[in-house]
C-alpha cells in the first residue's frame, strides 16, 4: 500500500483511539524510502463525478 489515508491527531470516527503524527511518521517512513506527500482527498479516477464547479477548483489546486 502506497497511501495511509488522512492523518489527522483526532480520529472522528474512534477518538479515543491515539493517533501518531504526521512528523512522528514521517521521522519512521522517510528514512525507509516513504516520504508523506500531501495530496487531495479524492483519487484521480473519481474526478469525473465531481460537479464542473469542484472540477474547476480541483485543478487549480493541482495547477499551483
Amino acid at each position: 500500500a502506497s497511501d495511509l489515508g488522512g492523518i489527522s491527531p483526532i480520529d472522528e470516527v474512534n477518538p479515543d483511539y491515539p493517533h501518531p503524527s504526521a512528523m512522528s511518521l514521517s521521522q519512521v517512513l522517510e528514512p525507509a524510502g516513504w516520504p508523506l506527500e500531501a495530496r487531495l482527498p479524492v483519487y484521480p479516477q473519481y474526478l469525473d463525478w465531481m460537479t464542473p464547479r469542484l472540477k474547476d477548483a480541483i485543478a487549480q489546486r493541482l495547477d499551483t
